[in-house]
């Protein structure tokens, strides 16, 4: 594993669920909504975690993005990704979905 790998997976183990506002699970590529779906349900949320904790641990992740404080995604062999948002614009997603 590379030292970015490494540092990647450490940044995510410290992540609480409760430090994650908004979650994206879908096709890599655009991430408007168009290939994937976002989601600021505990269920989601929950959801996400798990498949990039089992993607990195199973070395199924090809490609592991982290912004501390913004984001960590990571992408699987399948096209897949998941990314968790840790700087609170979940807030804001819930707002907007009201409108």
């Amino acid at each position: 594993m590379s030292i970015i790998h490494n540092s990647a997976v450490a940044a995510f183990a410290e992540l609480d669920s409760r430090d994650i506002s908004l979650v994206y699970r879908g096709k890599s590529g655009c991430a408007c909504g168009c290939r994937g779906n976002y989601s600021d349900a505990p269920r989601s949320v929950t959801r996400a975690r798990n498949d990039i904790r089992r993607w990195i641990e199973s070395g199924e992740a090809t490609d592991i993005m982290v912004s501390p404080g913004v984001f960590v995604s990571v992408e699987n062999a399948k096209g897949r990704v998941c990314t968790v948002y840790t700087d609170g614009r979940g807030k804001l997603y819930g707002r907007l979905r009201q409108v």
